[in-house]
């Protein structure tokens, strides 16, 4: 079968953390199935925004991968005005990638609902090839919040959708809120190398790290912006500190336009002894981050199902997190972790507090990890509605010839 896959990233050595979780899919999938990936990359042309005419040389189509990458400009004039052409520059572009390199395609398969998602619609249209679009998060909990043209757009890709794989079911009820048929959903949630993100002894961990052997260490790993709540993580730091006799670390692993404003807070609370700020990491050395840890904090305000949390259990690492999205999807069990509500430092405190002081089983926990998100089980799932969709496809294509020689007779 052959699938053509449209996502607005991927991992490159300036940015390792770019959808490196859809990335991880592809490379599965890739294993039973012909997939060419599409990335369209945005140039702003006047305008300091999105990726400068000088940054395309620096695109480059990874070598060595079991699917076919390729990266199309598409070109947005005259700043925040060409913002309202940005879902039509990209289809063009998509367009013309496909028929300029002759890509055969039998499914087109988006992620995030816009503008991929949007595209990819407008895309199966086009060529008349079914469409499955994923829906991960913020696409559905935080851009539709609001009446507005990406909003519109969002729910366009949703009911046009042949199928909609949701990552939770939270996104599942938001998708059936506006109007989509629940037979056309399917909840698959992202998936994990178990054997990249397994256990490894703290100690070994914390030599590669260099931590200190005797702190309490607790680590956020995520994009560096207000949604992801690190600023209540930094309010909660000094109440943690003063209940734990230990020397406690705390750990920002990521970048991002927050990061200005949270290094002032840190010196504003007075915690600088306490809070390392570490940048992005490779993929590959997260798990040795993650097993460095004693505990893993995710204080979002809101997330679809968030990959660090289930590579933190496959580590056997415990967490605790706000219990937002799919969240408590995953956090089924105290002996996995601890849900707290959304922006409350104080409740975050005594979460973390408790946590720190808890003999947690990590062989179990990884053991959970690996039943519920193994990739052999999640790209099953996703390989069945391919199939599914190509069959639905081909009998209604069959359908409308045998409709289409009737009209002649």
């Amino acid at each position: 079968m052959r699938v053509l896959v449209i996502a607005g990233g991927f991992p490159t050595a300036k940015k390792p953390d770019e959808l490196v979780f859809v990335y991880n899919q592809v490379c599965q999938l890739a294993k039973y199935e012909d997939i060419t990936m599409i990335i369209p990359v945005p140039v702003f042309l006047f305008s300091r925004r999105g990726i400068y005419i000088k940054e395309r040389k620096k695109l480059v189509t990874p070598k060595n991968l079991k699917f076919k990458v390729y990266f199309t400009c598409f070109y947005i004039p005259f700043g925040r005005f060409g913002t309202h052409f940005y879902a039509y520059s990209q289809i063009l572009s998509v367009l013309l990638t496909v028929l300029f390199r002759r890509i055969k395609i039998d499914i087109i398969h988006g992620h995030f609902l816009y503008p991929e998602g949007f595209v990819a619609v407008l895309l199966g249209k086009l060529l008349n090839k079914p469409v499955i679009n994923t829906a991960h998060g913020s696409d559905l909990l935080v851009y539709t919040t609001k009446k507005s043209r990406v909003s519109d757009r969002i729910r366009f890709a949703i009911r046009q959708s042949d199928k909609l794989i949701c990552v939770a079911n939270a996104l599942k009820e938001k998708a059936v809120y506006f109007g989509i048929n629940p037979g056309k959903i399917k909840v698959i949630s992202n998936g994990i190398d178990t054997e990249v993100f397994s256990i490894l002894p703290t100690e070994i961990a914390r030599k590669t790290t260099g931590l200190d052997l005797n702190a309490k260490v607790v680590l956020f790993i995520g994009h560096l912006i207000e949604p992801k709540g690190v600023h209540i993580l930094l309010e909660s730091i000094s109440q943690v500190v003063s209940s734990i006799k230990a020397p406690v670390l705390f750990l920002i692993l990521g970048e991002g336009n927050f990061e200005k404003q949270l290094r002032r807070r840190v010196i504003e609370l007075g915690v600088e002894r306490h809070v390392q700020f570490i940048g992005t990491k490779e993929n590959k050395e997260i798990p040795i981050w993650i097993n460095s840890a004693d505990l893993i904090c995710l204080p979002s305000f809101t997330e679809g199902l968030p990959c660090v949390l289930i590579e933190s259990l496959a580590c056997g690492v415990p967490v605790v997190a706000t219990c937002v999205g799919g969240v408590a999807e995953i956090i089924q069990q105290e002996d996995l972790g601890l849900l707290v509500s959304p922006g409350d430092a104080k409740e975050l405190a005594e979460a973390i507090v408790t946590a720190l002081k808890k003999n947690w089983d990590r062989k179990k926990i990884r053991e959970y990890a690996i039943a519920q998100y193994n990739w052999k089980l999640i790209s099953k799932r996703i390989l069945n509605e391919y199939h599914k969709l190509r069959c639905c496809g081909n009998l209604l294509n069959r359908t409308q010839i045998c409709v289409d020689k009737q009209d002649k007779q």
